[in-house]
């Protein structure tokens, strides 16, 4: 192996591993950029991100994509997403096994469920559970009828 194809491989291998650092400070990304009860940290730029997803109800009370805080927000956000990232890798990796099919549906509920939070759908028919249960099975039945015809399609062409 020459020495640039070594250099390439290491870098990207620092990289993966740069990118599954990052994928498990996700749900701790809040506690390293907002403190409790005060709001984002000085030190974070500014980008408009919390103006955007803060509304001001009746009450006057400000909420964040329906959260009491833009930290309780950034929180379960967050959380989802590395749950999402964590299926959808596992999903990834599983080549060859036979249950590798059944690992898109629990990725792809919590990619659901991470864009109705940032959509703040959480008070819609969207988020209930029989919402949520209708578009499981319909996945699942879906995923298994494809595994299935190309199982079947597999064991005729031998």
């Amino acid at each position: 192996m020459t020495k640039k194809r070594s250099q390439k491989k290491i870098l990207n291998y620092l990289l993966v591993a740069l990118a599954i650092y990052f994928c498990t400070t996700l749900p701790f990304l809040h506690d390293i950029i907002t403190e409790k009860g005060t709001g984002v940290k000085d030190w974070v730029p500014d980008l408009g991100i919390e103006e955007f997803f803060t509304t001001v109800n009746e009450e006057g009370k400000k909420r964040v994509n329906g959260f009491t805080s833009y930290r309780t927000f950034i929180y379960f956000f967050l959380l989802h997403l590395f749950a999402a990232i964590g299926w959808a890798g596992w999903h990834k990796d599983a080549t060859g096994k036979p249950y590798k099919f059944l690992l898109l549906i629990p990725a792809i509920l919590t990619a659901y469920t991470t864009v109705i939070i940032l959509l703040d759908a959480r008070a819609t028919q969207f988020n209930e559970p029989g919402t949520k249960l209708f578009i499981a099975l319909m996945i699942t039945a879906i995923l298994m009828v494809i595994f299935f015809v190309k199982y079947f399609k597999k064991q005729n062409e031998k």
